[in-house]
């Protein structure tokens, strides 16, 4: 799948204390936390039944993400190997990525032809796996293919609702 999507997180204007955050647990460049948990929604409404959505996504510096209220996934993926020694005085040189495939036989919600997508993401490294690259945020590409063998793609744009979940 080709990567199209845009990285979002919440507006600066409205959430200026909620931009950036340190890119690791043993680093302490700033002396504020800014432990901030947002979260990113949206719909789409297709008028054909969706056969399977090929998913890409990621976010910084920790999510969870649902499709049609189910869980699909936490995230991103763990560096893995000797991470501390590689990693601990710099931020990553990349970011990894999901990709998965969810299919209507899998979820018969996707049968109906709509695809709600809502990402919980935690900006704040607090454990010391925990990676960032200094500023929250979001990613999502979905290339949606329909039954009758069309296909479209959607991703995340300024188009999706973010909202500051304060009661974290």
């Amino acid at each position: 799948m080709r990567p199209v999507e845009k990285w979002i997180w919440l507006p600066e204007k409205q959430y200026p204390h909620a931009q950036t955050t340190r890119y690791s647990w043993h680093v302490r460049t700033r002396t504020e936390e800014n432990y901030t948990v947002a979260q990113f929604s949206r719909e789409y409404r297709f008028h054909k039944a969706v056969s399977r959505v090929l998913l890409r996504f990621s976010g910084d510096t920790a999510f969870s993400l649902f499709c049609n209220g189910a869980y699909i996934a936490n995230g991103p993926v763990l560096p893995g190997g000797d991470f501390l020694s590689l990693y601990s005085d710099d931020p990553m040189p990349q970011h990894y990525a999901t990709e998965m495939c969810v299919t209507a036989e899998e979820d018969p919600a996707l049968g109906g032809g709509n695809l709600a997508f809502r990402a919980q993401v935690r900006m704040s490294p607090c454990r010391c796996f925990d990676f960032s690259r200094g500023h929250g945020g979001f990613f999502l590409t979905a290339r949606v293919e329909f039954a009758d063998g069309t296909k479209t793609t959607v991703y995340t744009d300024r188009s999706w609702s973010a909202q500051h979940l304060a009661a974290y």
